[in-house]
């Protein structure tokens, strides 16, 4: 099948289909560095590792992880910053309000720190019929339209539903409402 679709391919084309005939049909492709893609990165990374402790029924090591958030952190032979090279880096940006989230980096960074980073396993510890069964799991099916694919960041399965729960990781401070999504086609 010739169509091949993934969230980003449809964004991009609802967004601006000269910047998705750049990037997807002409193969131009341009990667600009912001605090907020390296912010999201390196939670991203973080996330996985205390998801891959819980799956191992391991203990998390908290003070190795918040070491890696604060340092950076090597993976798959690419380094991952850490906030202090963030905040180096995009020094003004690190220490501005940020217009979603009404904070700066710098208190997104303390409050995961001292209370977001416990959240998986707060979750868990809460859901006891909860189980991770995968994290950074890619997908890819087909149907009529074409073929749609991705990478599901967490799946946990719930054995008193009996259903799969799919976490999509974003970098707010707080939950958010489902009708307050940027993005509600990812979510689907």
């Amino acid at each position: 099948m010739s169509n091949s679709f993934s969230f980003s391919k449809i964004e991009s084309y609802d967004n601006c289909r000269f910047r998705y005939k750049l990037k997807y049909v002409d193969k131009y492709y341009f990667r600009t560095e912001s605090i907020s893609t390296c912010y999201g990165t390196l939670i991203h990374k973080i996330e996985e590792l205390i998801a891959k402790y819980i799956m191992n029924n391991s203990p998390i090591d908290y003070t190795y992880l918040k070491d890696k958030f604060i340092n950076g952190i090597e993976d798959d032979g690419k380094f991952i910053k850490g906030i202090n090279e963030l905040a180096a880096k995009f020094n003004q940006d690190y220490y501005t309000l940020d217009s979603k989230s009404g904070k700066t980096y710098e208190e997104k960074s303390q409050y995961y720190l001292e209370e977001g980073i416990y959240r998986l396993e707060k979750l868990m510890l809460a859901n006891p019929t909860y189980r991770i069964i995968g994290v950074e799991l890619p997908f890819d099916f087909e149907n009529e339209i074409g073929s749609f694919n991705g990478v599901i960041d967490r799946a946990i399965y719930d054995s008193k539903t009996n259903k799969i729960i799919i976490q999509d990781i974003k970098t707010y401070s707080e939950p958010i409402e489902p009708s307050k999504l940027k993005a509600p086609l990812q979510m689907v």
